[in-house]
């Protein structure tokens, strides 16, 4: 147990040097009375690192159902992270927290291509500001995560979960044959002009990724792209004083699949 436990805390503490982190369903779309199975990965481009069931590394793990909230249970090193069953019928939420880690920016170079990639440029100007060196200093960052899963008939709705950094869907992407409006929310209030990035993988391994911003009410249309799995994917970051990390980023995200069927 304890080589086990080793393992975990070594992988959640290597997530510092990937990008986004979402929660993958082996099926989006269940039969009734059909067991829930779903990875945490951590990576870039829709390719990552499974993760394991590591409670340590997590202030929250919960799934929302019509029948109401519970948390996910498990051991320490499963994988997949998330096995429940038991679901009832409609839409299930899983939603997750993780405890704050940390990563030093060795490069400025990096830093700013980071600010870059994830629409925070701000994040510079505000950082010299701050008269804070261009490199060798840390950020602390937590991810948020959520996924959509469809059991039986597609109906339900996504929900407010209470994360601190959250995207909440506005329509149910696998009962809505339109674009998919979406919320994102920080301290329970609206996020305007905040880029929000929709990754996309095709049946065939193809990855695309396409750029939005929330608007003066914190919301954007997500085009619909078909089978595959579509992430969604914010970041927002919080200037930190009298404290050893000089940043903490917020990381969001939603998965959820519409070319999904139950499977049996």
């Amino acid at each position: 147990m304890r080589l086990i436990y080793s393992i975990c805390l070594m992988l959640f503490a290597s997530t510092a040097t990937a990008h986004e982190y979402w929660i993958e369903a082996e099926d989006f779309a269940l039969a009734p009375g059909a067991a829930l199975k779903a990875d945490l990965k951590v990576g870039q481009d829709l390719s990552g690192n499974r993760l394991s069931y590591f409670p340590p590394g997590f202030v929250r793990f919960d799934l929302y159902d019509n029948a109401g909230a519970r948390p996910v249970e498990g051991r320490i090193g499963d994988r997949p992270a998330l096995s429940a069953s038991d679901l009832a019928p409609g839409l299930t939420i899983a939603a997750l927290e993780t405890t704050p880690s940390s990563l030093t920016w060795s490069e400025a170079e990096t830093f700013q291509a980071f600010l870059d990639y994830d629409g925070l440029e701000w994040v510079a100007a505000v950082h010299r500001d701050r008269g804070l060196p261009a490199e060798g200093f840390s950020e602390s960052y937590t991810r948020y995560a959520k996924a959509l899963i469809s059991v039986g008939t597609p109906i339900g709705q996504d929900q407010v979960t209470g994360l601190t950094f959250e995207l909440v869907a506005l329509e149910n992407p696998y009962a809505f044959d339109g674009p998919l409006p979406v919320l994102l929310l920080y301290r329970g209030a609206p996020k305007a002009g905040t880029q929000i990035a929709l990754f996309h993988r095709a049946p065939d391994g193809t990855v695309s990724r396409e750029l939005f911003r929330t608007d003066a009410a914190g919301q954007a249309v997500i085009p619909r792209r078909g089978a595959g799995l579509s992430l969604l994917s914010a970041v927002h970051m919080e200037p930190r004083a009298g404290d050893p990390h000089v940043w903490h980023s917020l990381w969001a995200s939603l998965t959820y699949d519409v070319g999904a069927s139950p499977n049996s």
